[in-house]
């Protein structure tokens, strides 16, 4: 349009456009496999929602029209291949269906994997062959085949979770590091990657022994371990192999693991060039082999290193001592659930233990009772209500079951205590008898209780 006012001329332009909306009454094609890598062969089906609708389709990336070849049985694909595909009915065309199929070379095991990794980044397909991830943390998830895996280390974040399963074909980017084949910066939305949930994986029977860097990921296990400690560092060895307890997956073993004492033990493998490590997942991987405390039980009191090195006795969550000044009252409750467990060889009886307060107001502790260290039943519940800074001693009334062998105490609510001296005492039957006392012709009679083979007189 042009106006024109004296010498001056103006121009005024004006645009019009739209945007075609899909308002096609065909539905789209479905291809049975989307964009996707591949390493073999693929028979990819297509189908279309609109009865009576043709499928026509292209395997050259072209737009496939009415004159494209029309589809009638599933489609082979050997090469890398853009397939498009259109339903057509009445002369009205749907929108298209695309997919490509890219052809790639993949390392297709756990073995070729960690042959093919060295100390250089190299990018590789790998075809993940429903694998499991073991364990993971925040930065790491170890992932395997069953009896060897890898390690994916991602510090910005993996969002991958122990149990999940892993299939499909996905780019990554390998090395290795201390002996241990690695995927780095890989992430659970890689391309071609899927993850399912689910997945469980069962320890490898793997000698200790013969562990290797190809284990990496593997979940193993291992009974009757010793434990040493050195520097810090927490060591389990069945007297010919060593191995060291490692903090990736779960930190808290050091309040579990106690030096010298025997352990069972499972966890995630992983090596640090000839080192060998085992990464216990949670305290659940952590169980003590306890040799029966002999009845009756008596402890002078101390601090929970000296606690913990008894025979049958076991902790959990003792924090460190308190002040010497406090002895004999220096292991730490200071938690709820805190609680110190006594594997005994009979019955128990009375339970007596000494306290001492640290806080204002009451503190309760629950003893209670198991036949097999796996269900307890509450004994009692014993308040402690002195005033701060005084001492007192615990002690039990009720019974214990016949076949109870596990006594624990747990810190069950209130202020902060130290413990210190524990007895528990044996169970001993007793049995009613009455006793006769004949004087001067008078039969006298008295009753009295009394254990098997122990004499009584009037």
């Amino acid at each position: 349009h042009q106006k024109q006012s004296g010498y001056n001329v103006r121009y005024y332009s004006f645009s019009l456009s739209y945007e075609a909306s899909s308002s096609s009454s065909v539905a789209t094609p479905v291809l049975s496999k989307g964009t996707s890598y591949c390493d073999e062969e693929q028979s990819i089906t297509i189908t279309c929602a609109t009865d009576g609708a043709i499928i026509h389709y292209t395997l050259d990336g072209s737009e496939p029209t009415s004159e494209s070849t029309t589809y009638s049985e599933a489609i082979s694909i050997t090469e890398t291949t853009t397939l498009k595909a259109i339903a057509i009915k009445d002369e009205e065309s749907s929108e298209v269906a695309s997919a490509t199929y890219t052809f790639v070379n993949t390392l297709k095991t756990m073995q070729e994997i960690y042959n093919t990794a060295n100390s250089s980044n190299q990018t590789v397909f790998i075809t993940f062959n429903n694998w499991i991830v073991s364990g993971a943390s925040s930065s790491y998830a170890y992932v395997t085949d069953g009896t060897k895996g890898l390690v994916i280390i991602n510090y910005s974040g993996h969002g991958f979770a122990a149990g999940d399963k892993l299939s499909g074909i996905a780019e990554c980017t390998l090395n290795t590091y201390n002996g241990n084949a690695r995927l780095m910066n890989f992430t659970k939305t890689a391309p071609g990657l899927t993850t399912t949930t689910g997945g469980t994986v069962s320890p490898a029977e793997i000698a200790m022994a013969d562990l290797a860097g190809v284990n990496c990921g593997a979940l193993v296990s291992y009974p009757n371990l010793t434990c040493s400690v050195s520097s810090g560092s927490y060591y389990l060895s069945d007297g010919t192999t060593t191995i060291q307890v490692y903090t990736t997956l779960y930190s808290g073993f050091s309040s579990t693991l106690v030096n010298g004492k025997i352990y069972n033990i499972t966890g995630v493998y992983v090596q640090s060039n000839d080192n060998k490590q085992i990464c216990p997942r949670s305290a659940n991987d952590i169980v003590p082999v306890i040799t029966p405390a002999t009845l009756p039980f008596n402890w002078a009191g101390g601090g929970k290193d000296a606690l913990m090195a008894l025979q049958g006795v076991t902790a959990n969550g003792l924090g460190s001592d308190y002040a010497a000044s406090n002895v004999p009252y220096l292991v730490k409750f200071d938690t709820n659930d805190d609680y110190i467990l006594v594997k005994t060889d009979s019955q128990p009886d009375v339970v007596a233990i000494g306290v001492k307060k640290f806080g204002n107001g009451d503190t309760k502790i629950k003893v209670q009772g198991s036949v097999d260290g796996e269900t307890f039943t509450d004994v009692e519940t014993l308040t402690f209500d002195v005033s701060q800074n005084n001492t007192q001693t615990l002690t039990t009334q009720n019974s214990f079951g016949a076949n109870v062998r596990y006594v624990k105490i747990i810190r069950y609510s209130g202020v902060n205590v130290g413990v210190g001296p524990i007895s528990i005492s044996k169970y001993v039957e007793r049995y009613a008898v009455t006793l006769a006392n004949v004087s001067n012709g008078t039969i006298s009679t008295d009753k009295a209780t009394a254990a098997e083979g122990e004499t009584v007189t009037t």
